[in-house]
């Protein structure tokens, strides 16, 4: 499998990421990715793992799908995170010196399924503080507007505003023996608005991309986004790894409605404000690869 970029980030790509918030990388990962890929999503699919679920909602047709943490337990995604070009993908249009994986997820919607992707900000869902932090989008099938492109708010990643999912759901951060209080919630977090009803307000801002398979769409952890149903015969599949760089530290967050991503697998064994480890078990650096304990060593 190609580990290397098809082309170079430009310097436009990456300056458009930092105003923007997202930024369309066309023709950039190999399609031999995107063929082992569609299997292995596929599979997932069929089997769905333990944070696996439909998110469709009542009264909706089609089937809307997710997963999360396949790099645990399935070895194409494990190959995906560690052998594709995405790590360091992120890395250079975040200008970051490195990236550490924080979790994959998958979403599918199948042919004619009418549930949107809400309107909200990843940040909340993701153990991480810091602007050194992004999500890669890679798409495994030609998607627009009509199938259910994701639509971004651009430069709403500079807002300074930093939104809960849902007015319905609760979201809190653990604080020593108050981690588990629910009248503890994190400071600066508010609820997050109605955008449909807004949309006028922000239509000049708002943007989505026509992507072909091997496209990759990268985004800010603050950008506002969401997504239309699928309404045409195609299906429309991504693989979305989220990273953290550099000046990225963990956020110790609950939340009852991101438990797939915030209650992951294994225990992290960190506290809110620790850096990211080199070989940590959940949150490795995967780009640059580490030399390991004993090259480094020798290294110094």
């Amino acid at each position: 499998m190609n580990r290397k970029l098809l082309r170079e980030i430009t310097t436009n790509e990456m300056d458009t990421y930092a105003r923007d918030g997202v930024v369309h990388l066309p023709d950039i990962v190999d399609m031999d990715w995107v063929e082992r890929m569609r299997v292995a999503i596929d599979r997932i699919l069929d089997a769905p793992g333990p944070r696996g679920k439909d998110l469709n909602a009542e009264g909706t047709s089609g089937r809307f799908a997710y997963d999360t943490f396949m790099w645990t337990r399935d070895p194409d995604f494990r190959a995906l995170v560690f052998e594709s070009p995405l790590a360091e993908m992120a890395a250079k249009v975040m200008q970051s010196s490195r990236t550490h994986l924080l979790w994959d997820f998958l979403t599918m919607k199948e042919p004619n399924t009418t549930a949107p992707t809400d309107w909200h900000q990843d940040l909340s869902g993701n153990p991480v503080k810091g602007p050194h932090c992004c999500g890669t989008w890679l798409s495994l099938d030609e998607v627009t507007h009509e199938s259910g492109a994701v639509e971004y708010i651009r430069g709403s990643h500079k807002w300074g505003r930093y939104f809960q999912q849902s007015i319905n759901i609760d979201y809190w951060l653990h604080e020593d023996d108050a981690k588990d209080d629910d009248s503890i919630r994190e400071v600066g977090f508010e609820d997050i608005p109605e955008f449909d009803d807004l949309r006028v307000y922000f239509e000049k801002d708002l943007v989505h991309f026509n992507v072909a398979p091997g496209d990759v769409v990268m985004h800010q952890l603050l950008t506002i986004h969401g997504a239309p149903g699928n309404l045409t015969n195609r299906r429309r599949r991504a693989i979305a790894p989220r990273w953290a760089g550099e000046d990225a530290v963990f956020a110790g967050r609950t939340n009852k409605f991101y438990t797939q991503s915030l209650d992951p697998p294994w225990d992290p064994e960190l506290v809110a404000g620790d850096p990211f480890p080199l070989d940590h078990h959940l949150y490795p650096q995967v780009w640059p690869k580490p030399l390991g304990a004993a090259a480094a060593k020798a290294a110094e």
